[in-house]
């Protein structure tokens, strides 16, 4: 039996059952641009670095704009009103603006492409990454629908790993925030903050559409919404300067909302949008070496060859350790209760225990009640399937085979190990170096990078030591960067 891959969207309408409400988004004229509606803010600032003011007149833009990003959002006609607003604004600057849309996804599950996706996709990835080649001064990024708000990881891995490539070719990358959804099961505020935190992080601007979407009037119509938030927030002046309103719109009315989604822009900036540290499901746990390190596996093949790796590389650190598989504990090679009552005398036997499987029918709360001591519950994500691509496959599925667990993850409060994101930066550094060993199960390098993300998450201590080979410390170092970096969410 394989376990049961759950497309990310499916989650999603699971929670909402209930589609689009009616109830509108609240009124106002700007003024009130916190997540929630509120003037309201944490104690870490979150304005991205769109400002939307400037004291010395509008700033200049360049010769060139992109805006890239899956139909959804639109970026042919946000670029199309953009173009027209620069083109009336007397400026004369000729700046060309171009629309990228991303093509529909490699991946069954998914109904559109991701940022990440967008970069890491095996399937067409030259094709596609040429398309990403050119001398542009803005480079504006669309994220797939829901990504943000239910798997701000993705978005960040968007922004680290397409927004890195923009940047490394001199342009300044900015973030659009997502349209405003009013949909029963989904938090367009948490979207939003988790968009502030991923903008952050990555040192990416952030143009808050969206804000204005939710808290202006009248604006339903979502290209010229988006594109006059983006002219405000690289112009810094409100977009009621242009002579000539874009067709279809009353020029009184346009330069009211204009002038309306500017304040948003400017409030945004000024507004702490968001508290504290990220809290979410890849976490790092901060604990001194114990001196009996224990390791348990739910019994599949794949995860016997990690705890054999595991053990090795525990053994190199003079750690003391005691693995152990739990075994078949019912088809999904899920860790149930029957498992923990398997796992009870390893559980009192040592220190600490690392508990590592691909699938939960019980909560961490239940595994240490069960264990009664300190314990980790890592979850990891994995193949389900047997391959003939040396695992490139993989990289066409990085949403579904990813965000399924992350959620469980969130919801049964474990700590997420996440092998794929392991996998495609390793791709990246090494492009010819094999991930799988036999179709199925993962070579000893990969098995490495993902004993150094287990014991990072489980220490908080770094994998290196004297003598580590060249590769060894490459991997570890990539392992333990995404780790931090996802558990974070910043660079």
């Amino acid at each position: 039996m394989h376990p049961r891959p759950q497309p990310l969207l499916l989650f999603f309408l699971l929670a909402c059952d209930g589609g689009e409400s009616s109830t509108p988004p609240p009124s106002g004229g700007g003024s009130d641009s916190g997540l929630d509606g509120s003037d309201s803010g944490g104690d870490d600032s979150g304005g991205g670095d769109d400002s939307g003011g400037s004291d010395d007149g509008p700033s200049d833009i360049g010769a060139s704009v992109l805006i890239l990003g899956p139909a959804s959002g639109d970026p042919d006609g946000i670029a199309q009103v953009f173009q027209h607003l620069l083109d009336h604004d007397g400026l004369d600057e000729g700046t060309q603006v171009e629309a990228l849309e991303l093509p529909d996804p490699a991946s069954t599950y998914a109904d559109e492409m991701s940022l990440m996706s967008a970069w890491y996709q095996h399937t067409d990835r030259d094709t596609r990454r040429a398309t990403f080649e050119g001398d542009w001064d803005h480079v504006v990024l669309i994220e797939a629908k829901w990504v943000a708000g239910l798997t701000p990881e993705f978005t960040f891995e968007g922004l680290h790993a397409l927004g890195g490539h923009f940047e490394d070719q001199g342009s300044t990358v900015h973030l659009l925030l997502e349209a405003y959804r009013d949909v029963n099961g989904y938090d367009f505020a948490t979207a939003a903050e988790n968009s502030y935190r991923v903008a952050d992080g990555t040192g990416t601007g952030l143009v808050p559409a969206g804000l204005s979407d939710r808290d202006v009037d009248d604006t339903d119509d979502w290209a010229l919404t988006a594109a006059t938030s983006l002219y405000s927030s690289l112009r810094g002046v409100s977009a009621s300067r242009v002579a000539e309103a874009p067709a279809g719109t009353d020029a009184t009315d346009f330069a009211a909302m204009a002038d309306a989604i500017h304040a948003v822009v400017e409030d945004a900036a000024d507004t702490e949008q968001y508290s504290g540290a990220y809290q979410g499901p890849v976490r790092i746990a901060e604990r001194e070496l114990p001196e009996s390190y224990g390791v348990m596996i739910a019994g599949t093949s794949s995860e016997r060859n990690y705890l054999s790796t595991f053990s090795t590389f525990l053994d190199e650190r003079g750690i003391d350790n005691h693995p152990g598989p739990l075994g078949q504990c019912n088809d999904y090679r899920e860790v149930d209760e029957d498992c923990l009552e398997t796992a009870a005398a390893l559980f009192e036997a040592n220190d600490f225990v690392s508990l590592f499987a691909r699938g939960y029918a019980v909560d961490h709360d239940d595994v240490v009640a069960a264990g009664g001591g300190d314990i980790q519950s890592q979850i990891y994500d994995r193949h389900w399937d047997i391959t003939e691509s040396d695992g490139l496959n993989a990289l066409d599925d990085l949403d579904t085979r990813m965000g399924w667990v992350l959620i469980e993850a969130t919801e049964r409060d474990l700590a997420f190990v996440p092998h794929h994101l392991f996998w495609a930066r390793f791709h990246e550094q090494v492009p010819d170096a094999p991930m799988l060993s036999d179709g199925v199960h993962a070579t000893g390098d990969v098995l490495y990078g993902i004993s150094a993300m287990s014991f990072h998450a489980a220490t908080g201590q770094t994998t290196a030591h004297e003598d580590l080979s060249d590769e060894q410390a490459l991997i570890a170092d990539i392992a333990e960067t995404a780790l931090r970096q996802w558990a974070t969410l910043q660079e």
